[in-house]
């Protein structure tokens, strides 16, 4: 008879853990769950809001996309492409969103502005936790950086244009997209890095 009970209790101990340890398990996990949370939670809060900017942005741009805003948007970016142009020698003829250097021309279409990077960046400086005025001031540094350095990239990706289509392709597609990125990115480092010790986000 003891033998029986023995056994069932070898029985009983291999199939798992007991309630009582399964509940201390879950609660173990729980706490690290809420210790972690709290830990973390500033940059948790961070990573939310970023997310949620950078959507509320990128849902902006789609909405605005052949809207007359966007195309005065895109005009301005030919004729600023066109000036500096000939501040080289080039002779250059913009006709609305089209900038024509030779025999090569280009379209300046809003895959070609800044407005991308500029999604990326904002939404950075928006959720970062700083002073309204360090705000606004990052704001201000981006919306003159990176659109003075795309009319840099549209002059430069004409110019190679005009003597080589194939180099212009990869320029543009491989080169200067991923550098407006990383760009966007260095920049809103380099604002963070302005703010005081105390605001930083540590872990």
């Amino acid at each position: 008879m003891s033998q029986r009970k023995k056994q069932a209790s070898r029985l009983w101990t291999r199939k798992g853990p007991r309630p009582l340890e399964r509940r201390v398990s879950a609660h173990t996990v729980l706490l690290l769950i809420k210790a972690l949370w709290i830990r973390y939670s500033t940059i948790s809060q961070v990573l939310l809001i970023y997310a949620i900017s950078l959507f509320a942005l990128l849902w902006l741009y789609v909405e605005l996309y052949g809207s007359p805003a966007l195309n005065t948007f895109l005009v301005w970016n030919a004729e600023a492409t066109g000036f500096l142009a000939r501040l080289f020698g080039p002779e250059v003829v913009v006709q609305d969103n089209l900038v024509i250097a030779g025999s090569f021309a280009a379209r300046i279409v809003p895959e070609c502005t800044s407005l991308a990077p500029l999604a990326v960046f904002l939404s950075g400086v928006i959720a970062f936790p700083t002073t309204l005025g360090h705000k606004l001031w990052g704001i201000i540094l981006g919306l003159v950086v990176l659109p003075a350095v795309n009319i840099v990239r549209t002059t430069s990706l004409l110019f190679i244009g005009m003597f080589s289509w194939a180099a212009q392709d990869v320029a543009h597609v491989l080169v200067w997209q991923s550098l407006m990125i990383i760009l966007a990115v260095v920049l809103w480092v380099l604002w963070w890095r302005t703010t005081n010790s105390i605001e930083r986000v540590q872990p």
